[in-house]
């Protein structure tokens, strides 16, 4: 077997070669990711506590504008999927009150 070993000085590749190359290797390993919560994303979490927290002083339906504002500067880094599946189990745990 005859393997031919090319330096880039021998057989210099053009540039749009290069560049495309380098292009089509980036968009393999490129993946889009969740970066936070978004603020639809985090109405349809004081709806879900709604309807499941109803008891209580603290009970999702009585929270103010501000209370929800607040909580969603502090969950706004965590992706939608941590807070629903952090929600769903404290749900399943059996707790009686909202996360507060």
């Amino acid at each position: 077997m005859l393997l031919l070993i090319l330096m880039p000085t021998e057989f210099p590749l053009p540039r749009k070669f290069l560049s495309w190359r380098l292009k089509s290797k980036l968009a393999e390993v490129e993946k889009p990711v969740a970066i936070g919560l978004s603020w639809n994303d985090w109405v349809e979490c004081v709806q879900w506590l709604s309807v499941r927290f109803t008891k209580g002083e603290d009970a999702p339906s009585e929270w103010s504008e501000t209370y929800i504002k607040a909580m969603f500067a502090d969950l706004q880094y965590y992706t939608f999927d941590n807070v629903q599946k952090a929600l769903i189990k404290l749900h399943g745990e059996g707790r009686s009150y909202a996360p507060n």
